[in-house]
């Protein structure tokens, strides 16, 4: 098969998180593209905006930037200068009502793509959701029918707490990990001081995380306040076959949505949860599981590829 990307070189700059930019890099890479990275930091774009200038210089067929929140103006256009002839793809896994002032980057780059839909339409980007690394049916023993493992915010405890008092009174089995990172604690310490025995002051490994999602039937998903975009962990859970708890009503749209395998929390509807856990989860149609692939994100973006993602009832 041939390669798309074949001697083809690439500047990468993203965010590092959890080790997916490797990921990508690494698709990149087998598709035979030449990467060339480097992270969306804001202490790496203070402190060596001389190395970065050098860097964007050099010839290039390709400019991949995901989010962009430190990425200078100035730079990209530098980019543009030097490369007149290479495409420029923006993604965005974050919602722009959080980060607007990427918008202003907007008209440096070919092609924009966002995992959130009111995003698309609003700014006339391409909707692209976010991705799995790979899938694998899991043959370990169940040691929680639910689990969480999530960064802090007031919002999700709060879920969390109504959760953990269901569960005890259904007698589910759970395994819930919130963290907040301790510079973050110290700082809002008057507002958080009364959950002090209730928040972890450090994130898990990333193999910890993963053995406590194989280990459970379903996984609690609780995006930010306002976000509608379908957040990694709801990919992770398609591709490891499992069972989603979420509060993101959006999801509804996907046409992997299967309400056997996705429960839509809210309040009200808490005490349907034993219930749920009890169907037996339905098989992902593996087309449309592809649809949701690493090798897929990647390839769509750079063969610009169209592909519709939502239910025949959501579409334009």
């Amino acid at each position: 098969m041939d390669k798309y990307l074949d001697s083809k070189k690439v500047l990468f700059i993203a965010p590092i998180f959890f080790g997916y930019e490797k990921d990508i890099q690494a698709e990149l890479e087998s598709q035979g593209a030449e990467v060339t990275f480097i992270g969306d930091d804001k202490k790496l774009w203070n402190k060596d905006l001389p190395t970065i200038r050098n860097i964007v210089k050099k010839e290039y067929d390709y400019l991949f930037v995901i989010k962009g929140e430190f990425v200078e103006k100035t730079i990209l256009e530098l980019f543009k200068e030097a490369n007149p002839k290479a495409e420029r793809i923006l993604y965005q896994y974050d919602t722009l009502k959080r980060y607007p002032h990427i918008i202003e980057i907007f008209n440096l780059f070919d092609r924009i793509y966002s995992f959130d839909i009111e995003d698309c339409e609003k700014y006339n980007l391409i909707l692209r959701p976010l991705f799995f690394v790979n899938t694998k049916e899991s043959n370990t023993s169940i040691k929680y029918d639910i689990s969480s493992v999530a960064s802090y915010y007031p919002e999700r405890l709060e879920v969390i707490k109504k959760l953990k008092k269901q569960c005890r009174e259904d007698n589910i089995n759970y395994y819930f990990y919130i963290f907040l990172y301790w510079k973050n604690f110290v700082g809002k310490f008057f507002k958080l001081y009364k959950y002090f025995f209730k928040i972890h002051f450090k994130s898990l490994p990333k193999e910890r995380m993963f053995y406590i999602l194989d280990h459970s039937k379903a996984i609690v998903d609780i995006p930010i306040k306002g976000q509608n975009g379908l957040t990694m962990r709801t990919f992770e859970v398609i591709g490891m076959e499992k069972k989603l708890i979420t509060t993101n009503t959006s999801i509804e749209k996907y046409d992997f949505f299967n309400s056997s395998n996705i429960f839509l929390l809210k309040e009200k509807n808490m005490k349907h949860l034993k219930n749920f856990l009890s169907i037996k989860a339905q098989i992902i149609d593996e087309e449309i599981l592809k649809k949701y692939s690493l090798p897929l994100f990647c390839e769509v973006m750079f063969r610009n590829i169209e592909i519709n993602y939502l239910r025949n009832a959501f579409k334009d």
